[in-house]
């Protein structure tokens, strides 16, 4: 179950990144993210890079807990 958690908040957390820096490179081209269809409030960058911190968190957090009951497990 943990591999598993931190497997895919890893790769959402790189998702969430890329998506931060596209959408970051589109605005400093001009291309307003707000030329995107959407549903709900603007699309901003911010956003994205909030969420990509959040998901490796829980990455790195579920890692080392891990490793600290594998730890305590052979003590």
């Amino acid at each position: 179950m943990e591999k598993n958690v931190i497997k895919w908040s890893y790769w959402l957390g790189v998702i969430c990144s890329v998506i931060a820096v596209l959408t970051r490179a589109c605005g400093l081209i001009g291309l307003s993210p707000s030329a995107f269809p959407h549903i709900g409030s603007e699309i901003v960058y911010q956003r994205f890079v909030d969420r990509a911190f959040f998901f490796f968190i829980i990455s790195i957090a579920t890692a080392t807990y891990m490793r600290s009951r594998k730890a305590a497990a052979h003590d």
